[in-house]
C-alpha cells in the first residue's frame, strides 16, 4: 500500500510545453533586442567616421601651421593623402563623392584653409552609412590668428 501523499505530488522536472513556452518568449525578447542594438550599431558607426573626419581636417589644419606649408589632398584608392606626406591619410569608405571632390579642392596653408582663392570658414560633408544613409557634418575650420 502506498502512502497518500506520494500521490498527490506532481511529477519533477518540466514539461515539453513549458520549456517550449519559454524558449519562444527568450527568442522573442532577444530579437527586439537584437532590433535595437543594430541601431544604436549604425548611429555609433556615423558618429565614429564623423569624428574621424573631423579629427582629420583637424590634423591637416595643425599640420600646415606647425610645419608652415601649403598642401592639398589627394585622393588615391579608397583614401585621402595629404601630398607632402603620406603619413597623414584618411579612409574614405563612407565619404559621399561630392565631399570627397570637395576634401581635394581644399588648401591647407599657415594662413587656413582656402577653397579657390577664398578662405574658408566652416563648411559641409556628407557621410553614408551601411544602409546607404546621408549624415552630414558641418566642420568649423580655426580661425588665423596673427600678432
Amino acid at each position: 500500500m502506498k502512502p497518500y501523499y506520494r500521490e498527490k505530488l506532481m511529477p519533477r522536472g518540466f514539461s515539453f510545453l513549458e520549456i517550449l513556452l519559454t524558449i519562444i518568449v527568450i527568442s522573442i525578447i532577444v530579437s527586439a533586442g537584437s532590433v535595437f542594438l543594430s541601431g544604436v550599431s549604425s548611429d555609433y558607426h556615423i558618429k565614429t567616421r564623423s569624428d574621424s573626419l573631423g579629427l582629420f581636417l583637424n590634423t591637416c589644419e595643425s599640420h600646415a601651421r606647425m610645419r608652415g606649408i601649403t598642401f592639398k589632398l589627394v585622393q588615391t584608392g579608397k583614401k585621402l593623402i595629404a601630398s607632402d606626406s603620406a603619413n597623414l591619410f584618411l579612409e574614405t569608405n563612407s565619404i559621399a563623392t561630392d565631399s570627397l571632390k570637395v576634401l581635394t579642392d581644399i588648401v591647407f596653408s599657415p594662413a587656413g584653409a582656402f577653397l579657390g582663392n577664398e578662405r574658408i570658414s566652416s563648411k559641409s560633408f556628407t557621410i553614408i552609412d551601411k544602409s546607404g544613409n546621408n549624415y552630414f557634418l558641418k566642420y568649423k575650420f580655426k580661425e588665423m590668428i596673427t600678432d
